[in-house]
């Protein structure tokens, strides 16, 4: 897996294929986007090749379905909006506990940390 993206200080993405949600998890540090890479590092699926799953090659179907089978996890292939590059941990489905890793977030990143 290359990860393209991960922590995210803000919704504005430049280049973004899906238009970031408010309470993204990126934002709170629970999210990655990625690109498989597959065949000894050759070859790398992208958001165009993983759009077209399940009808992808073999060992890019196997990785999306271990994150769709692995309870803690989501894959945005998914989402009602697709993000087909996009795993969390669903963090955002609890607002509480969103707001609360946010924050400390946020907070770390002007802090320098």
């Amino acid at each position: 897996m290359l990860v393209t993206s991960s922590f995210r200080t803000t919704t504005n993405v430049a280049g973004a294929i899906v238009t970031p949600a408010i309470r993204s998890n990126h934002l709170a540090g629970h999210a990655i986007d990625m690109n498989v890479v597959y065949d000894n590092g050759t070859k790398s699926a992208n958001s165009k090749v993983l759009a077209k799953y399940p009808s992808v090659p073999e060992p890019v179907r196997r990785f999306i379905n271990s994150i769709i089978l692995d309870p803690g996890l989501r894959w945005g292939g998914q989402f009602n909006t697709p993000d087909v590059v996009h795993i969390d941990d669903g963090l955002n489905q609890n607002d509480a506990n969103w707001r609360k890793r946010y924050k400390a977030m946020q907070e770390a990143i002007q802090m320098g940390g």
